[in-house]
């Protein structure tokens, strides 16, 4: 894979969604359901944050740590989390859309690294535990499962906050 534009990226992603359409009987309106499934969905608007995200994300800026967000999402991202007003406690956004790998990939994780300046001090905190957890740690990077359970998950937090406390708590990677 590789780099492909917003425009390339929404025409393969819509080709997927069309065949899904087709395949609960919507046929005759499989093309037009899909294209506006993805500008539905793709709609900052209607993206929202957990409570604890943004009081979290400031304390830990105040404290020193920069926050990067890196996610498998749509092009838009980076215009979307604007919208959500994180462009205010966050420096760097990796969006699989854009580079081209989704995580867990290697090169996904290699990609933010890069974008992040490789520091050396550094989490994953995500709430998929394939994709953010073990993709994380065959990177070399400690990661904590956030709203979420899984049992092999070394660390886990309830929120944001417990995150935190475990990120200011223990020496990272």
């Amino acid at each position: 894979m590789g780099r492909v534009s917003a425009a390339e990226w929404w025409a393969e992603l819509e080709a997927v969604f069309a065949e899904a359409f087709k395949g609960v009987g919507y046929v005759e309106t499989a093309a037009e359901l899909a294209h506006s499934a993805g500008r539905f969905y793709a709609d900052g608007s209607r993206w929202g944050l957990f409570e604890d995200t943004i009081p979290v994300l400031q304390q830990l800026r105040d404290d020193g740590w920069r926050h990067a967000v890196f996610s498998n999402n749509v092009p838009q991202l980076e215009t979307n989390l604007g919208l959500l007003g994180l462009n205010q406690v966050v420096e760097v956004v990796v969006c699989s859309a854009a580079i081209g790998y989704e995580k867990p990939h290697p090169e996904a994780y290699r990609c933010a690294l890069r974008a992040a300046g490789h520091p050396r001090t550094r989490w994953m905190v995500g709430d998929n535990f394939q994709a953010d957890v073990v993709g994380a740690e065959h990177a070399g990077i400690p990661a904590i499962l956030v709203r979420s359970e899984h049992p092999q998950a070394q660390r886990r937090a309830k929120d944001l906050v417990e995150a935190a406390s475990i990120i200011t708590a223990r020496p990272a990677g």
